[in-house]
């Protein structure tokens, strides 16, 4: 049986308060289940974004992808940088998740820029402590809570990991980028890892995004994913609640609508899949 996951990485406040219930409301539709990974700290940090911009052309100048504006849309690209909200408080949302047949998984730690531009640089003990923080974070709006799956910021996976993820208990690391290989597991020395094989490369952008980026009409995406399908037994879709739990539910639905005809592929999350 073939299997087709959506992964969805949840970094800003417009990702939690509307992508998110979109995206469940879609998958109890189907009675599955999708992979969402959740960063409880803050999106921005004021200090990296001033570097940026002082020093850095900023990463939104990439052609396969758009800018924070672009995507959040003027007022809460605004909010993301000024009042930069924890996304711990949208506690109703978190529970709403953790209680639906879909997974909820750790993305970073207390700031989302901040491990995205730094966490390879990072000692072992830092690496614990933001860990440590991202699981009391979420156990205070969940006390059982016991994640099987970690995703780092930006691909940026510190050294010590892997061995501070299995010491909390996670089974695998959602940092591996397949671009376009088969297969999307490998077994580190520690835990597994999951991959993603259907996203925007080089630069590890969001698979959606990306396609509306160069240009892709709705056809076009969903014949990628059929392609893909057809080709692998596993495909992992990349993208963000903000913008594809608002500006794509449709083009996930006919895709999900094609697979359920399909008798030879099931929707999973990583954690089914593993």
């Amino acid at each position: 049986m073939k299997k087709l996951v959506f992964r969805f990485d949840i970094d800003t406040h417009k990702c939690i308060r509307d992508g998110v219930p979109n995206l469940l409301a879609l998958a109890a539709e189907f009675q599955t289940g999708f992979s969402f990974f959740l960063n409880p700290g803050k999106a921005v940090s004021v200090a990296e974004s001033l570097k940026e911009t002082i020093f850095h052309k900023s990463q939104e100048g990439q052609a396969d992808c758009m800018s924070a504006r672009q995507k959040l849309g003027l007022a809460d690209y605004a909010a993301a940088a000024v009042i930069n909200p924890s996304l711990i408080k949208y506690k109703g949302v978190i529970r709403r998740l953790y209680a639906s047949g879909s997974e909820l998984g750790i993305h970073g730690g207390r700031n989302h820029a901040v491990w995205h531009k730094h966490a390879g640089e990072w000692k072992e003990q830092k690496v614990r402590n933001e860990i440590a923080w991202a699981l009391g974070q979420i156990r205070n709006v969940i006390p059982q809570y016991q994640p099987k799956g970690f995703a780092s910021p930006g691909w940026n996976s510190p050294a010590q990991l892997e061995k501070v993820l299995a010491e909390y208990g996670f089974l695998y690391c959602a940092d591996y980028r397949c671009k376009g290989e088969r297969n999307v597991f490998k077994q580190g020395k520690h835990l597994a890892y999951l991959g993603v094989n259907l996203l925007g490369e080089p630069h590890g952008v969001a698979f959606f995004e990306s396609c509306r980026v160069r240009g892709f009409l709705e056809q076009d995406i969903i014949g990628m994913a059929l392609d893909s399908i057809d080709r692998n037994e596993v495909t992992v879709i990349y993208d963000h609640p903000y913008y594809a739990g608002t500006k794509e539910l449709s083009c996930i639905r006919k895709i999900m609508e094609l697979v359920k005809k399909r008798q030879d592929t099931q929707i999973v999350t990583l954690e089914k899949l593993l």
